[in-house]
């Protein structure tokens, strides 16, 4: 349960944002990139 000192970590942060990164690239490429 270290994920809200994890959140104010560098490294955690910088993780987190790179799988929200891939996460949304991923929602992207399915919506516009394979629909289309």
């Amino acid at each position: 349960m270290k994920q809200t000192i994890c959140i104010y970590s560098t490294e955690c942060f910088m993780v987190i944002r790179l799988f929200a990164r891939r996460t949304w690239l991923s929602v992207f490429t399915a919506r516009w990139g394979w629909d289309s």
